[in-house]
Order: C-alpha cells, then structure tokens, then sequence
C-alpha cells in the first residue's frame, strides 16, 4: 500500500509539473502572440503615417508647382502687356529695352524657367512701376550672365575632375608596372622552374 501510495503520489507530482510546463508554454506563446499583434499594429500605424506624408508631400509638391506656373503666366502677360503698351503700334522707334518681340520673348522665357515663383512675382509687381520693363531686361541679362557662369564652372569641374582621375590611372598603373620582384617571389619562382 505504501508503494501504490508513493507511485500515485509521484505520477501525480509528474502530472502537475507536465501541467505548469504546459501552462507555461501556452502563456509564452500567448505573450509571443501579443507582442507580435502589437508590433504588427505598429508596423501598420507607421505605415498609414508614412502614406499620409507621402500624400501630404505629394500634394504640396503640386500645390507648389500650380504656383510656378500661375507665377509663370502671369508674368508672361503682364511683360507683353507692357511691351505693347510701351510701343504702340509696332513702330521702330521703340524705348530701348528691347529691339523686338522675339529677343522679349527670349529673355521672358529665360527669367521663366530660371526664377523662383516669389522672384516672378516681384518682377511682376516691378512692371507696374515705370521703368518696370528696364528693370525684367537687366534681370534676365544677369541671369542670362548667371547661367553662362554657371555652366562654365560646372564644365571646368568635369574636366578638372576627369583630369584628375586620368592622372590617378596613370599613378596606378606606373606602380603596378614599376614594382620590382621580391626575395621571396624570385624564389619561389626559382623553385617553380626546378620542380
């Protein structure tokens, strides 16, 4: 009886630790469960985030773009508006600013894809004043004179560039050409001509 007692006894004990290691791996896989729903929560609400910027980005990337070309179009009228008014009826004693429409254009479309929308719209107000279109004539000439500088030092970069990786070559390939064996290199391939 007292065997039979202690046997039941043990199976009893085994059958309550195989129950708490089970309740402890539910309980750990439980926790894992959870974490990982939170996780993938988060994952999702940074996304939707994320999105949110982008679109947000995407429309005043738009927004500012309308602007430009507003910005655009209206200086585009008002320079011709003043234009036509400055020399009425086509005639060939004009002002001065410019000696026809075409070289106007020119330097319209120039100030158009070189300035800012707010510098568009300060040289818009500016051809209200009097010597408004003087005024977008010595802007366009500077930055007629800005770009030409500009793309200038960018070539000069690039062959100063090219130049020194030309010469870098050129380094490379006299140090590998003007290495001169080793001991060990000689006789190891001394050693290779015996064999």
């Amino acid at each position: 009886p007292r065997l039979t007692r202690e046997k039941k006894r043990e199976k009893l004990e085994k059958e309550r630790q195989a129950e708490a290691k089970r309740k402890a791996e539910e309980e750990k896989a439980e926790a894992e469960r959870l974490a990982k729903e939170k996780q993938e929560a988060e994952a999702a609400k940074k996304k939707v985030e994320e999105d949110a910027k982008k679109k947000n980005a995407k429309q005043l990337r738009e927004q500012q773009k309308k602007q430009l070309r507003k910005a655009k179009q209206q200086f585009r009228k008002l320079t011709m508006a003043a234009y036509q008014a400055a020399s009425p009826n086509d005639s060939s004693d004009s002002d001065g600013v410019w000696d026809d429409m075409e070289k106007m254009n020119d330097d319209v479309e120039l100030l158009c894809d070189k300035l800012t929308a707010l510098e568009l719209d300060s040289l818009s107000e500016a051809l209200g004043g009097p010597d408004g279109l003087s005024e977008v004539r010595q802007v366009a000439i500077e930055t007629a004179a800005g770009a030409e500088r500009q793309s200038l030092l960018a070539i000069e970069a690039r062959n100063k560039a090219r130049k020194e990786s030309a010469d870098k070559q050129k380094e490379a390939k006299l140090a590998k050409t003007a290495a001169p064996w080793t001991k060990d290199e000689l006789a190891a391939l001394s050693k290779a001509i015996k064999k």
